[in-house]
């Protein structure tokens, strides 16, 4: 954990509840720069092909931007938990991490560390 000093002299601790559910909710925005950025290149292609593919691409595109949006909401918990509203960002880290699995969760481990941060935020110490 970074720490810093406060002004009288005692070490600040950055909450792990933090820290953990940033790094998830970073994680929890990778899928979706990986599945879309090649999408954009494709898209042409796609058309054509798109009565072939089992899961079309408009389905693939919603979900990779529904990942992003959990993705972003995870990051907005996870600076609530920074901010002193840990309970409130706790939550709302857990339940965005939660609904992530349809974009593919980060690979799981952004899931699995936005869900422990969001607990970890929740009973840590209030401001």
């Amino acid at each position: 954990m970074e720490s810093k000093k406060a002004q009288n002299g005692k070490e600040e601790r950055v909450p792990s509840g933090y820290m953990l559910s940033l790094i998830g909710g970073i994680l929890i925005e990778v899928p979706f720069v990986l599945i879309l950025a090649p999408l954009f290149t494709t898209l042409f292609v796609e058309a054509f092909l798109s009565p072939f593919f089992y899961v079309p691409g408009v389905v693939v595109t919603i979900l990779s931007y529904f990942g992003l949006l959990a993705g972003i909401l995870v990051l907005i918990g996870s600076w609530l938990i920074k901010t002193g509203r840990s309970k409130a960002g706790g939550i709302i880290v857990i339940i965005f991490s939660l609904f992530s699995i349809v974009s593919g969760g980060g690979f799981i481990v952004g899931l699995v560390l936005g869900v422990v941060g969001g607990m970890a935020g929740i009973v840590g110490k209030q401001k």
